[in-house]
């Protein structure tokens, strides 16, 4: 959120640096992609797997900017990495659970959520960046989606295990 303008106010960090930042996380969802054609993961053990990719993305993403520079590209490709596999699965899975004349709907309302969500994340973390660095601003933005991520994801166990490891049904 705040990673480009943590790197205009930093002199060992130049514009270069963060495209190859940016390029590293697009590798790694790519690399992510091929991976998650080729190898799918068992329907038993996607939700744990979801959790599991949450939560190391939500903590490399909170201390991002407190890394040196490889370790930043390191973790951007992770993060990639990890961000299509995730991707996918909460796709896939809320695809196969909800029945097929709800999915068209309840994708689109996700996705004006995630915008809407994702503009007032933008603004607030550029209100917080006015009265406090931008490391600390990344970092508490990064622990309030962890503890969202438990919230939602962790605790309502049941619900969303059902969600994730929900098979769509073939018709012959």
């Amino acid at each position: 959120m705040v990673t480009q303008a943590f790197y205009q106010t930093q002199a060992w960090l130049t514009v270069t640096m963060l495209g190859f930042l940016k390029s590293s996380e697009t590798m790694g969802r790519i690399i992510g992609g091929f991976v998650q054609y080729n190898k799918e993961i068992p329907v038993k053990k996607r939700y744990d797997f979801t959790k599991l990719v949450y939560s190391i993305y939500d903590l490399l993403d909170s201390f991002l900017l407190f890394m040196p520079y490889p370790a930043m590209l390191i973790n951007r490709f992770l993060c990639g990495v990890l961000g299509s596999q995730s991707a996918t699965i909460r796709s896939a899975a809320v695809q196969s659970y909800l029945p097929p004349e709800m999915r068209a709907r309840v994708n689109a309302l996700f996705h004006v959520i995630f915008a809407i969500g994702g503009i007032l994340f933008q603004l607030l973390a550029g209100l917080l960046g006015l009265f406090i660095p931008y490391r600390l601003v990344a970092l508490f933005l990064g622990l309030v989606t962890f503890l969202s991520m438990i919230l939602f994801i962790w605790l309502p166990k049941e619900v969303n295990r059902k969600v994730y490891e929900a098979t769509r049904e073939v018709v012959k």
